[in-house]
């Protein structure tokens, strides 16, 4: 079951890219609730890749919430 999508066109630079997801489509509130997450990438008519990778977070996101300002 997919919780969320989004398309792009990637171009690639010495074999590395950079895409911001969330930017066409924005996640919805419930997309991200703390329960371990996976991405998983198609490209073109084939077939998602698998396996696909556990999303993580990182230590400024995890005290985004404390923010002030």
């Amino acid at each position: 079951m997919s919780l969320w999508t989004e398309t792009h066109d990637i171009t690639f630079a010495d074999g590395y890219y950079s895409v911001e997801l969330g930017k066409d489509t924005p996640f919805g509130a419930t997309v991200f609730d703390g329960s371990m997450r996976y991405m998983g990438i198609k490209v073109g008519k084939d077939p998602e890749m698998s396996p696909r990778a556990a999303t993580r977070s990182v230590p400024y996101a995890l005290v985004c919430e404390d923010a002030i300002g």
